[in-house]
């Protein structure tokens, strides 16, 4: 604030050219470090706007999404990401799955993103494999998309309680369902 009451009244108070004048604000912003501000803002504009379009290109390569479509899951990602500390590129790769798998948009598929997220940060997974393994075990044991919560509690408390990998025990419930089934156990 007191740099730009310097170099307003340098201006106005300066009988110099307007080319003068402009260095004179210049120079004062510069002493202030708003330019260098500027120029650290400009740059993470830059580089947050490279990272969406990666984003996109994940999207639109994982779900082949174009228009409105698109523009969902595009608003989509961006909720679930404000809403988890992961990278835009892991989001992205993880909306795609999803939208591709459940059919998910909108709130859904920004809630159930949320909750991949959150699982494969708590059991120290990758979302994308996470979500292709909670899909897999809900369509061998005919679950709907609504119990996908239910499933990543069980599996996420059976791979506290056993030591076993979460990846691990989805393999198991995936390739032994029909024996398990067979036996009469239940996923629970």
């Amino acid at each position: 604030s007191k740099a730009t009451e310097k170099a307003s009244e340098e201006a106005e108070n300066s009988e110099k050219s307007g080319v003068e004048a402009i260095d004179g604000v210049a120079a004062a912003l510069a002493a202030a470090g708003i330019t260098a501000k500027v120029m650290e803002i400009a740059s993470a504009v830059y580089d947050l706007a490279n990272a969406y379009s990666e984003a996109e290109k994940i999207v639109v390569n994982a779900t082949g999404a174009t228009g409105e479509a698109f523009d969902g899951l595009g608003e989509s990602m961006l909720r679930a990401y404000a809403g988890n500390d992961d990278s835009l590129e892991d989001t992205a790769a993880a909306i795609g799955e999803i939208n591709t798998r459940m059919g998910l948009t909108g709130d859904s598929l920004t809630e159930v993103t949320g909750k991949f997220m959150d699982y494969a940060d708590i059991t120290g997974t990758n979302a994308v494999s996470s979500v292709q393994n909670l899909t897999k075990i809900m369509n061998k044991w005919n679950l709907e998309a609504s119990d996908v919560e239910s499933v990543m509690d069980k599996l996420a408390y059976a791979g506290q309680i056993s030591g076993a990998s979460v990846d691990s025990l989805s393999q198991n419930l995936i390739t032994g369902a029909a024996s398990f089934q067979e036996i009469g156990l239940s996923l629970d």
